[in-house]
């Protein structure tokens, strides 16, 4: 084995080549689990081309040829809208409402007049009171419309408004505020879920064609040292606690955020298509995704390849978990959508970087866990919520 003295980096191509067959390596160096800076570099490099360039070029490409595409209609989206936003309130009349209702269940009508349903969505915990016609129009022009009724502080209104509503403005006779904010819904086109499970399977794939065998020594070496512990099973309960105190830690500084600027975070849109995705007729292939080759890559990138590249370790597990949080966030749409996901899931990179510390560095001891994590949101969401 050659160890490089000042940089204390593991050659691990060295390594097997002076390892006999069937026996273990004399030491175990578990302290000093790095790869070389060219190699860090290149893994991320790699995994920032595919999930980047080649993941968006591909998705261009389907867009213009539509293969696995459908057209969202404004009024479809402006239902969805409101499905994706917990204090969102929109309108429409009720027979297109009734086309897009089956598709969004979590969408459901306020209140109806002339032709036109007012709707919210049922997570929203205020839209129990009783809200008349009258309450709708105030809504709109209210400078700072609040829901009803709510225990802390009053949440703001979310207000969705077609880009052409003169029409609905004259028939309820809004008069609408300088100052009004909304949002219009636009119409798109969008991949379907079943499209959206193959294209992920497809993106993992090539991400694992392309680093695994660049890594493969590394998992195998690591794995030697990692399961011949008795306690690996205690290891993997005591990580996933210590991710589950994340997870809380990162709600209760989400909840300040949300008091201090007056907003209620919703779902993540990477969880939604996730959500959406396992839904689909492909669903195994996000569970495929979720549970193996999400923590096989992704830990090899962000906690491997990452820390390899800095001395100082926690800076590194300070580092790797903003960026780790950051590529779960790309698709928010919003200021405060984007932060307060951006700290769940850095967070959680947060708690994976610390078990990778305290494991030595050894890359398994993050991999089952981030595995074992998936897992069990996974079965929440198919089988529990």
């Amino acid at each position: 084995m050659e160890l490089d003295k000042n940089s204390e980096i593991i050659d691990f191509d060295a390594l097997f080549e002076e390892k006999k067959p069937g026996l273990k390596p004399e030491s175990k160096p578990e302290s000093n689990l790095k790869i070389s800076k060219l190699r860090s570099f290149s893994l991320i490099g790699i995994y920032f081309l595919i999930t980047i360039v080649v993941a968006t070029l591909i998705q261009v490409s389907m867009i213009l040829t539509e293969t696995g595409t459908r057209d969202i209609t404004a009024s479809e989206s402006m239902v969805e809208q409101v499905s994706l936003s917990t204090y969102g309130l929109g309108y429409l009349d009720e027979i297109t409402f009734l086309q897009y209702h089956d598709d969004y269940p979590n969408v459901v009508i306020l209140t109806k007049s002339n032709g036109y349903v007012f709707i919210a969505n049922s997570e929203n915990p205020h839209i129990n009171q009783v809200y008349t016609i009258q309450d709708i129009i105030n809504f709109y022009q209210s400078d700072r419309p609040l829901w009803k009724d709510t225990i802390v502080l009053d949440p703001v209104v979310k207000l969705f408004m077609f880009e052409d509503h003169q029409s609905f403005v004259d028939k309820f006779g809004i008069e609408l505020s300088d100052q009004v904010d909304y949002t219009i819904p636009q119409a798109y086109v969008n991949f379907t879920s079943n499209t959206t499970s193959v294209l992920n399977f497809v993106i993992y794939l090539l991400l694992a064609a392309a680093l695994i065998p660049v890594a493969f020594k590394m998992y195998h070496f690591e794995f030697g040292l990692y399961f011949p512990r008795k306690t690996w099973i205690k290891d993997v309960v005591l990580g996933y606690g210590m991710m589950f105190v994340a997870s809380a830690i990162a709600t209760v500084v989400v909840q300040l955020i949300s008091i201090i600027f007056n907003y209620m975070p919703g779902e993540a849109v990477n969880q939604q298509a996730i959500s959406a995705s396992l839904l689909s007729e492909y669903g195994f292939l996000i569970i495929i995704v979720t549970i193996v080759f999400a923590p096989l890559l992704e830990e090899l990138i962000f906690r491997k390849a990452f820390f390899s590249l800095f001395k100082k370790e926690y800076f590194a597990l300070v580092f790797s978990s903003l960026i780790f949080g950051l590529i779960h966030v790309v698709g928010e749409t919003s200021v405060l959508g984007f932060l307060t996901n951006w700290i769940t899931y850095s967070a959680s990179g947060f708690a994976l970087g610390y078990i990778y510390i305290k494991n030595n560095h050894n890359i398994w001891s993050s991999i089952l866990i981030h595995a074992v994590y998936n897992a069990v949101a996974v079965v929440l969401m198919l089988f529990v919520l």
